[in-house]
């Protein structure tokens, strides 16, 4: 932003990084007057200047690549002090990070530790993957780094938009990181898994106050035959309109406590699938409460996979 008005120098990160990106302009006055207004000429001259001027950047996918190697050497060792553990830490922490647009066609065998880097026409996806029965050793990487094609207009995006064009360009090019990284996968069949009591589907707007009760008991297990019971009232439905969030319900029993690995995969009518991670710990029963967008017209598939298992399938209609 100094190409533009070099008293941006003297102005903290934070708040130059909240106005640029949503024009934020909360403890600006201590550094202008009057406040900066940017069109859509000055960030096309902006970005435009920094790209020419540019002449590093030290986090190319080469170097977190290698990076990535070393920890995966570092998570494996077990006399590797206090390197081990923090790489370990690391890909925990990763794991928390819900899949990013690039691996949303990964299956639900596959557990995925990620992080994300973005900018206005920018978008960088670090992907480390892990076999659901091994979460100490990656079993291979995914880093893809992109920008839109003219850098120099005034439409660049930030990656909010989950239609955007890089999103949906990553979305697009996720079966093909997959096909090269895993040639050989097949999906596996359904076993109903025991530890799965129930699944409910519902409209948002229904099975959100169920929810509630137990989001405010802060998860506590007393509450869970509670919320399976509420849900148990709504009854399953099967017809949506387009458009419409599909909520779901699910009810883990016999958990004894483990590290629990929940993944959910909706394939839309036209094969396009979305999947999502998530996790229960230090439990016995629990609920979940996840919903996804029904935007294109005909039969979505759901399933359920637990701790790599595929142990759940079932299908609705939308419009």
């Amino acid at each position: 932003m100094t190409f533009l008005d070099d008293r941006w120098a003297n102005v903290p990160a934070a708040l130059a990084s909240r106005f640029y990106r949503s024009r934020f302009t909360a403890g600006l006055e201590n550094y202008f007057n009057p406040l900066p207004n940017l069109e859509n000429g000055d960030f096309a001259f902006m970005n435009g200047s920094y790209l020419q001027s540019a002449t590093t950047n030290t986090a190319t996918p080469r170097a977190i690549a290698d990076y990535i190697l070393k920890l995966r050497e570092d998570a494996a060792n077990p006399a590797g002090g206090n390197n081990s553990v923090v790489a370990r830490f690391l890909f925990e922490t990763m794991l928390y990070t819900q899949r990013l647009n690039s691996t949303q066609a990964f299956p639900g065998t596959l557990l995925v530790a990620a992080k994300n880097g973005f900018d206005r026409g920018l978008v960088a996806e670090v992907n480390v993957l892990f076999s659901t029965d091994n979460l100490r050793t990656p079993s291979g990487i995914a880093i893809i780094f992109t920008q839109q094609s003219n850098m120099d207009t005034a439409s660049l995006e930030l990656p909010r938009d989950f239609r955007g064009q890089l999103n949906r360009y990553l979305r697009d090019v996720s079966p093909q990181i997959l096909d090269v990284l895993y040639p050989d996968f097949a999906e596996p069949e359904v076993t109903p898994g025991l530890n799965i009591s129930s699944v409910l589907f519902q409209r948002r707007n229904n099975i959100a106050p169920c929810w509630q009760a137990y989001f405010d008991s802060n998860f506590t297990e007393n509450q869970v035959d509670t919320l399976e019971q509420c849900w148990s009232n709504l009854g399953t439905r099967y017809n949506y309109g387009r458009n419409e969030d599909l909520g779901m319900g699910v009810i883990l029993r016999g958990l004894d406590g483990a590290d629990t690995r929940i993944i959910f995969i909706y394939t839309a009518p036209d094969g396009t699938r979305y999947s999502y991670q998530t996790d229960r710990r230090y439990q016995d029963k629990a609920g979940i409460y996840w919903f996804h967008p029904l935007d294109v017209a005909g039969q979505w598939r759901v399933d359920i996979y637990l701790n790599g298992a595929h142990v759940y399938q079932d299908f609705v209609q939308a419009g």
